[in-house]
């Protein structure tokens, strides 16, 4: 069996992991993170990204909202240096649906 068929299993197991190799994974993920971000970043660079606060203004709605449509998948948010920001081709396509 291996380590994901087990995981996967829903069996009730311990997992011990070397301190060095938990770093290394921590900093491959944050590589492959900020490097799909930059990636995504440069691809269209004439996004622009809001703040909670535009984006509450421009949509009319409160906080709870967007948090709420976030969870649902709605208008997703993103984190951009701990920030937490909108797309606004993601707003746009929300004001101004496709048929």
């Amino acid at each position: 069996m291996t380590n994901l068929n087990l995981l996967n299993s829903g069996a009730n197991i311990s997992i011990t992991i070397r301190e060095t190799d938990l770093k290394s994974y921590s900093e491959q993920l944050i590589n492959s993170t900020m490097a799909r971000v930059k990636a995504e970043l440069e691809s269209n660079p004439r996004e622009v990204y809001y703040s909670i606060e535009k984006v509450c203004s421009i949509l009319d709605v409160n906080r709870t909202t967007l948090y709420r449509w976030d969870k649902r998948d709605y208008l997703k948010s993103i984190k951009v240096g701990g920030l937490v920001r909108y797309r606004k081709s993601d707003i746009d396509n929300i004001l101004n649906p496709i048929n």
